[in-house]
């Protein structure tokens, strides 16, 4: 349970693939006794799905696809699959791993399998650890994930998007 417990580490990691053996994952991180958590979002490729995700770990697991639980093993090692395929969009949605050593062997890796039943390791290339909202070469002038209010008008331009919401305020949103 990571209830009351602060991060003594704090890092990306390009995916989930670990073998710590009886080792420790870092310095200030001990060899027993420890918990992870990766977040960030996942975009699976329009080809080979749907796709089952799985989690190979020593020892506990919990995976998070899209806001639904597919996985909760929170109990001794093991290799773990989905009930079911997820079904996502190409489009980024968020995924998160808990993961907990007790003591001996540490080890996680987050796994997935194509329609076919062929078994692979999620490659770094499905994952990013933030989603970008606007499509490249666009900025905005406003936090896009704040509370924004109703837009009552939009000026269009080819380079630009000015919009303006109940307040009177405009948020403009520029292509580079």
């Amino acid at each position: 349970d990571f209830t009351g417990r602060f991060p003594v580490l704090t890092r990306v990691d390009p995916n989930v693939s670990f073998n710590w053996a009886t080792d420790s994952p870092a310095p200030s991180v001990p060899a027993d006794y420890f918990l992870a958590r990766w977040t960030g979002f996942i975009s699976v490729p329009s080809t080979g799905g749907p796709y089952t995700f799985g989690v190979q770990h020593d020892d506990g697991a919990r995976l998070f696809v899209n806001g639904s639980t597919v996985i909760d093993q929170w109990a001794a090692g093991g290799t773990d699959w989905a009930a079911a395929p997820s079904s996502l969009p190409t489009s980024p949605v968020p995924i998160e791993l808990d993961y907990y050593e007790a003591a001996g062997s540490a080890s996680v890796q987050l796994m997935a399998k194509d329609s076919t039943g062929t078994t692979f390791p999620v490659p770094s290339s499905w994952l990013n650890p933030t989603y970008e909202v606007l499509p490249a070469g666009w900025s905005a002038s406003t936090d896009l994930d704040g509370n924004g209010g109703t837009f009552v008008s939009a000026q269009v331009t080819e380079g630009s998007v000015a919009l303006t919401d109940d307040t009177g305020t405009v948020q403009t949103h520029t292509k580079s």
